[in-house]
């Protein structure tokens, strides 16, 4: 061997030397990040799976306690991955009103215990406010959902109860969404959304590594809960800071929503949507005149969360306190009656609210 090969072969084997040298740090970092944050700030869990129809959504069955600086939260789903009580997709009673809860993080409501949720203060109220039929009021929120992913969560899961009534709590972070992490999950043509799935066979093995790795590492959520207090401290207390929509997240948002809608039609419910967050007059501005084309039934929730005379958010966390769900659970009820009312006097709205909408253009 010359000398010349013979130099090349120790600069390589340096540099295979050097690379496994920062290979190590980095896995000394990762374990000592692991044992520390489980040793001084232990996490919550994160019992979510991969969904090829929604990304991911939480695991059937699963138990857990969901800790935060500000409380600790027993939290069970049930064989459909619903934070919610046993339900049967069957009816049982013709008389039986059942209405679908959807949305992000403040519908499954992990900051408060279940009795205190806004689904079971809306299912309690309607029971004593109809006492001849029987009420379910279902909760089908994923934390991080917009409205694409709770599109799909609901064609997906919720058509397989048939509900009357489908309530979509509108959250201020929702149209972003739709333009972030729920953009795997369709194709934009402009005037329409294709969805579709991520995978069509067998989830891959890399998938399931990852979400392995994600449901036990607790640096990995001491690092995602960090960085959203970060995002969220300047409007602690006040709120998001007003911003002007899109014209992109508006119009992938309202396609999205349309597109909600017509498959709510599709089998005999009605949609209906409350607005619990708003990044400004601009935003409940548009909101509400989408519902108006729309013929969609529209409450906006921030009026009695401002006027509610304790403290609706946790100061960190930013979701609702208990005071919170009973702030929306005391607007939201007389306008599900008047909505359950309407419904009961005349037939189902239908026809597809998407054509209707790209007709008005």
């Amino acid at each position: 061997m010359s000398d010349r090969d013979r130099n090349r072969a120790g600069r390589l084997r340096a540099w295979g030397a050097n690379c496994l040298l920062v290979a190590a740090a980095f896995v000394a970092v990762g374990v000592a990040l692991e044992l520390g944050v489980r040793a001084f700030d232990p996490q919550p869990a994160n019992l979510y799976r991969f969904s090829p129809v929604s990304f991911y959504e939480p695991i059937p069955g699963a138990r857990f306690v969901y800790r935060r600086r500000e409380f600790s939260v027993p939290i069970a789903y049930n064989t459909f991955g619903m934070r919610d009580r046993e339900r049967r997709t069957e009816r049982g009673s013709a008389a039986l009103c059942r209405i679908a809860l959807i949305g992000d993080s403040q519908v499954e409501a992990k900051e408060v215990p279940f009795d205190s949720t806004l689904g079971q203060r809306l299912e309690r109220g309607l029971q004593q406010a109809l006492p001849s039929r029987p009420v379910e009021v279902l909760n089908l929120g994923v934390s991080g959902y917009g409205t694409v992913a709770t599109r799909a969560r609901y064609q997906h899961l919720g058509l397989r109860f048939r509900p009357d009534i489908v309530v979509y709590l509108f959250m201020e972070n929702d149209p972003g969404d739709n333009l972030a992490k729920d953009a795997m999950l369709y194709e934009d043509f402009g005037d329409r959304l294709q969805y579709r799935k991520l995978y069509d066979g067998r989830i891959p093995i890399s998938r399931r590594l990852v979400d392995g790795l994600k449901h036990r590492l607790q640096s990995y959520a001491f690092l995602k809960f960090r960085l959203e207090e970060i995002r969220r401290r300047p409007s602690i207390g006040n709120g998001d800071p007003p911003a002007t929509p899109t014209h992109d997240t508006e119009r992938v948002t309202r396609l999205a929503i349309a597109d909600l809608q017509d498959v709510v039609r599709s089998h005999g419910g009605e949609l209906a949507i409350v607005q619990a967050g708003t990044r400004g007059p601009d935003m409940s501005a548009w909101l509400r005149s989408s519902c108006a084309d729309l013929d969609i039934p529209f409450l906006d929730l921030e009026p009695a969360l401002r006027a509610f005379p304790e403290p609706v958010r946790w100061q960190y966390d930013g979701h609702w306190r208990s005071a919170g769900h009973r702030a929306a659970a005391n607007a939201v009820l007389p306008f599900l009656q008047d909505l359950i009312r309407e419904r009961d006097a005349s037939p189902s709205p239908t026809g597809p609210a998407s054509r209707r909408l790209r007709q008005e253009r």
